[in-house]
């Protein structure tokens, strides 16, 4: 009889004993060996080992790293459920998809020094800045020395310009053309220069083929990518021909730390339909150096970061440092995203109820945070095409909160903060967008009213600033396409604009209809503070937003007339409710 009872107390303790043991902790140093054994006092050195060691168990498991750099060489694959990588307490760990140079700088001249690379690179960060690509002129945006077409013949691949430029340019070779066009950002290589008749011919049409949008005379136009540029302190140029990086600069470049990028996706989180991942978690770590990639002769911004080249061809999607699919109650918390050459953080195919909170990005390349993708706007054989297979595929309930993103769109200028594609019920909250040259947040795609998977999403109780510094036809915040349900409310929407063209406060474009806009402040636009365009105006319950009188008046073409839109005209009373937390 007590055999009996005491194997009755077993077996029901046994599960009770195995759930209690400690989970497994993994320990990271650049200062350890992965020989190790992955503990506090014997770490193992990289992140590829600690993941490695995490594969080896299914229970719940922490990965925790110890303050240095750690540089990876290619995307760290995640592929279990339940794991942990995070700061120790107290310290700074980077993850990084870059290489250090050192090599040894010899002087050219005066100011100018060369060194060897092994390797072809489109970005260089010195001291942790982004350093300048030798580029001509050098004036910051929309500057009068900015060039801007008189001429556009776009079959004959022909711009003249508005004012000459140095007769030794006859003579350049792999130079290449950065230009505005409206909401998209231009890259293309260029031919030849025509000095005497002003003329730069450029290898594919100028403009933007993608689109309907082509370029005009309000554009503004440099040349990047040639010794030739090279004069001012902190440029630099990479002849890829001799591998040879030169560098401008009144310091000695021994005195300075140089790193660039070469690896496009630093984290990569995809699970399946049938095994989703889950409970993965990123806390308190640096997330930095991704590469950017341009096609052979040019990259044409289409719309919020998507890009394309010749039309007809294949659309792009940015790829991210961090990429999740099918993932599902993750979590990225109190990590910095920074001098990225591309986005941030894409949630694609079946992210469900994951979390991206108190994070801060800076020096952002493309789209900050993608929700969702595009229908139709990814090409046939690229690895980011995107076909919907089911409801399961698009994206819901997701919380973007209380993170700050400054400086991005920082290499494709025509990208954006926040972007919701096709992805339902998702928040995003209490965020503060500052510093950047087109659209803060974006949500929806289609230029009509259909039905679609964009609803139910909520923008409520974000700072929107100074923004549409560069482009133009954009907003703090831009919609298009049916939005059935979703919510754009006590938002502030201020300082925006530089650009030529179109700067709104809140852009409801082409299709925008079927949502709530309510109790929104907007100052300081160049444009409209609240713009309606080709909607169904009757749709939309737009209610008690504020402005200044005098700006809102709506352009809505579908309906009979252009009306105006009531605000209220105020500031807000409590400023420091809207954006981040404090």
């Amino acid at each position: 009889m007590n055999k009996l009872v005491l194997l009755t107390w077993l077996t029901l303790l046994l599960p009770t004993i195995v759930n209690s043991q400690p989970k497994p902790v993994f320990y990271v140093s650049p200062k350890g060996s992965d020989a190790n054994a992955g503990t506090l006092n014997s770490p193992f050195a990289s992140l590829e080992k600690a993941l490695l060691a995490a594969s080896g168990t299914t229970k719940p498991t922490d990965i925790i790293l110890r303050e240095g750099t750690y540089a990876v060489a290619k995307s760290l694959q995640i592929d279990r459920s339940d794991l942990t990588i995070k700061a120790y307490v107290n310290e700074t760990p980077v993850i990084s998809g870059g290489k250090t140079i050192q090599s040894r700088w010899e002087k050219v001249s005066a100011n100018r020094w060369k060194t060897r690379v092994p390797m072809y690179f489109r970005q260089l960060f010195v001291n942790g800045k982004r350093a300048t690509r030798a580029r001509f002129p050098n004036a910051g945006m929309w500057s009068s020395q900015w060039f801007q077409p008189d001429t556009i013949q776009t079959k004959a691949k022909r711009l003249v310009l508005n004012k000459p430029f140095p007769a030794r340019f006859a003579n350049l070779k792999g130079v290449e053309m950065h230009a505005t066009a409206w909401w998209h950002w231009l890259r293309q290589k260029v031919a030849r220069f025509d000095p005497a008749n002003r003329a730069v011919f450029t290898m594919t049409e100028p403009g933007p083929e993608c689109s309907g949008r082509k370029m005009d005379l309000t554009d503004r136009i440099y040349f990047e990518n040639h010794l030739e540029f090279l004069d001012t302190d902190n440029e630099w140029f990479l002849d890829s021909l001799s591998q040879t990086l030169y560098y401008q600069s009144s310091q000695s470049p021994a005195q300075l730390s140089f790193v660039y990028p070469f690896v496009e996706t630093i984290f990569s989180i995809k699970g399946t339909e049938q095994k989703p991942l889950r409970n993965i978690r990123l806390e308190g770590i640096t997330i930095a150096h991704t590469e950017w990639i341009m096609p052979g002769l040019e990259r044409k911004g289409i719309q919020a970061g998507y890009w394309g080249t010749e039309k007809g061809k294949a659309v792009y999607a940015p790829p991210t440092a961090l990429m999740m699919t099918w993932a599902t109650d993750c979590e990225v918390t109190d990590c910095l995203f920074t001098r990225l050459g591309e986005g941030a953080i894409v949630l694609g195919d079946g992210c469900q109820r994951n979390r991206i909170q108190h994070n801060q990005f800076e020096d952002i390349g493309a789209n900050v945070i993608q929700i969702g993708w595009r229908s139709g706007y990814v090409g046939e054989g690229h690895p980011l095409h995107y076909v919907p297979r089911n409801s399961a595929a698009v994206p819901s309930a997701n919380v973007v909160h209380n993170n700050h993103l400054q400086t991005f769109a920082t290499t494709d200028h025509g990208s954006v903060g926040i972007l919701i594609g096709y992805a339902h019920h998702n928040k995003l909250t209490h965020n503060l967008l500052e510093d950047f040259p087109y659209t803060g947040i974006s949500m929806g795609w289609r230029w009509d009213t259909l039905a679609n998977q964009t609803y139910e999403n909520l923008i409520e109780w974000n700072e929107v600033r100074n923004g549409m510094q560069y482009l133009s036809d954009g907003g703090g915040i831009y919609t298009a396409g049916q939005q059935r349900g979703s919510k754009i409310s006590n938002n502030w929407v201020h300082d925006m604009g530089g650009g030529p063209g179109l700067s709104e406060g809140v852009y409801n474009d082409e299709g925008s209809s079927y949502f709530e806009l309510s109790n929104n402040h907007v100052e300081r636009v160049n444009d409209l503070f609240y713009k309606f365009h080709q909607n169904i105006l009757s749709s939309v319950n737009a209610h008690d937003n504020n402005g200044q009188a005098g700006k809102n008046v709506m352009q809505v073409t579908r309906n009979p007339k252009v009306f105006l839109l009531q605000v209220v005209d105020s500031s807000p009373d409590h400023p420091e409710q809207y954006g981040l937390l404090k």
